[in-house]
């Protein structure tokens, strides 16, 4: 998907997997049709990067944070910018909102959260701790607690009703960059510059890291919905999968361009580049390293008459070419040079002739 002309920073999925919205360094946001790979809206109101999203339960709104220092909320079905909430002192990094819609919780280059009501804009707490910015800002499953992840090497687990740190987490000897809570609402997963996953138990504060490193820094690792797998997003032009209970790398797939963000849904994963391109993946195709291709039959208008031959699409550099009747249901290799990714052809073919 091509439309930002700088790092996508931010990316959120629908909880109907049909829609994503994604936050750039050219100040935008963008909200792409999942289905046909379509962007059907431009936001425009941020000054400066976008550097994080998230979209309400009901999938009618998103709220932004940007390094403008403020957050935005917007209707998305309508493109409009609703409100824009101001009250950090430094660029805003992170936001998450509560599982009723009604409130977002933002983190900041100023070492604090905030929680905002999002009917009124109303900045409801800030929350004190962290000594250095906060980079990831999950809700727990009740809506009633938060994990914050902090480059001062430490995590943060808060009651939001009171406004209170129940728990500092410290074990990540870098710069903590990313954190994800589990669907279970009992671990979450975090990411750091000393190149290693940890897990912790919420309620003991216990963690334990993978047994692989992950080279370069991590911008997202959502969790996949059962329980099980994680995928990381790095530095280092790659996306891993890992399993929560061997703690072992499973897959590991090269992309384009330099991870900068990643989102989940289902098994359908979209990533954020640092060229601008979103990308779109599933967990299958990223498990098995194969693109699960088509083959069609082409109208040629020049003649009026359906192609002779059938095409394909290359899932991983959206190259087109020639396929034979016998290479169909069949495991090949893209024939361009530049690419060669494995690919897979479907059983079935698309032949309107």
């Amino acid at each position: 998907l091509k439309g930002h002309t700088g790092w996508v920073y931010a990316v959120s999925i629908t909880p109907d997997g049909h829609r994503a919205v994604t936050g750039s360094e050219d100040s935008t946001l963008r909200v792409w049709k999942l289905e046909t790979g379509e962007c059907i809206k431009t936001l425009e109101g941020h000054t400066r990067w976008v550097r994080a999203a998230s979209i309400t339960p009901d999938g009618r709104r998103a709220v932004s944070g940007s390094y403008d220092k403020t957050l935005r909320v917007w209707n998305l079905e309508t493109g409009e910018c609703m409100k824009t909430l101001k009250g950090h002192m430094g660029e805003v990094i992170a936001v998450s909102i509560t599982p009723d819609g009604r409130c977002a919780v933002s983190g900041s280059e100023d070492s604090t959260l905030r929680i905002w009501n999002l009917e009124t804009g109303e900045c409801m707490k800030s929350l004190v701790g962290h000594t250095r910015p906060v980079y990831a800002v999950p809700i727990t499953l009740d809506g009633r607690g938060a994990v914050s992840c902090s480059i001062d090497e430490t995590l943060r687990v808060w009651n939001l009703d009171t406004g209170e740190c129940m728990k500092t987490m410290e074990g990540h000897p870098g710069w903590g960059y990313t954190v994800s809570i589990t669907p279970d609402g009992s671990r979450v997963v975090s990411g750091s510059w000393d190149n290693t996953l940890r897990e912790w138990n919420l309620e003991t504060g216990e963690g334990q890291k993978t047994k692989e490193e992950h080279p370069g820094w991590g911008y997202a690792i959502p969790i996949t919905p059962d329980d099980r797998r994680v995928v990381s997003g790095r530095g280092d032009f790659k996306l891993r999968i890992w399993d929560l209970d061997t703690k072992g790398c499973t897959s590991v797939c090269g992309m384009e361009g330099m991870v900068t963000s990643l989102a989940a849904h289902g098994a359908n994963i979209v990533v954020g580049e640092h060229s601008g391109r979103v990308d779109m993946l599933t967990i299958e195709n990223f498990r098995l390293r194969l693109g699960v291709v088509t083959a069609v039959r082409l109208w040629l208008h020049e003649n009026h008459d359906w192609d002779t031959n059938l095409t394909v699409q290359c899932y991983w550099c959206g190259s087109r070419f020639v396929v034979k009747d016998k290479w169909i249901g069949q495991k090949m290799t893209c024939p361009f040079e530049d690419c060669c990714m494995p690919l897979k052809l479907n059983p079935f073919v698309c032949d309107n002739r």
